[in-house]
């Protein structure tokens, strides 16, 4: 749940919200409506109406991220003995997720990793007196990377090659498919 509050006066702003006994259907409401938020105390910008509307977007550039809230997950990974908390931090005025930095992304049974986007925080924990040491071995975790990729790697032996570069064929066919490419920029 979002709680904007007005630029202008710092009030709290509702949500404009559809009566239930609207004869619109959501798609014709959304396009009538003068903004997603309102305030009752400033003057009113649109229409007929004598309150001040904002759009969501309005709002998320100003959002200075005063106020949060943060969701945990435990998880027992059945398999290993292991426990796991994969954490979540939220702006509450805007809903806008963090992330969390410096973190590999993946999985780190004896660490710390984030989701591919980063906006979850991934933590190995056990109970007090528990320690896991690194040297029992077992499953540890993955992780993510993005790489430059061998553009040759992985192919079968006598994969067509393009003849303006003489990387392999796009699915087989007569050239690499890559614009930067003489001969693949024609398909």
């Amino acid at each position: 749940m979002t709680h904007f509050k007005c630029p202008d006066c710092g009030k709290p702003l509702h949500e404009v919200r559809q009566a239930e006994s609207s004869p619109l259907n959501r798609e014709q409401f959304d396009a009538s409506k003068a903004g997603d938020f309102y305030c009752e105390t400033c003057p009113g910008n649109r229409g007929r109406t004598h309150y001040r509307y904002f759009w969501k977007k309005e709002l998320l550039n100003q959002c200075t991220h005063e106020d949060f809230a943060a969701e945990v997950d435990v998880h027992r990974l059945e398999d290993t003995g292991r426990f796991q908390a994969d954490v979540r931090i939220n702006c509450r005025c805007c809903g806008l997720p963090f992330r969390f930095i410096g973190l590999p992304a993946g999985l780190d049974l004896n660490g710390a990793a984030t989701s591919v986007d980063a906006t979850e925080g991934r933590f190995s924990i056990a109970p007090k007196g528990e320690v896991v040491s690194i040297l029992e071995g077992g499953v540890v975790g993955f992780s993510v990377r993005k790489t430059e990729a061998n553009p040759t790697e992985g192919y079968p032996p006598g994969w067509p090659k393009c003849p303006g570069c003489g990387r392999p064929a796009l699915d087989g066919h007569i050239t690499c498919g890559d614009v930067r490419c003489s001969e693949g920029s024609r398909r």
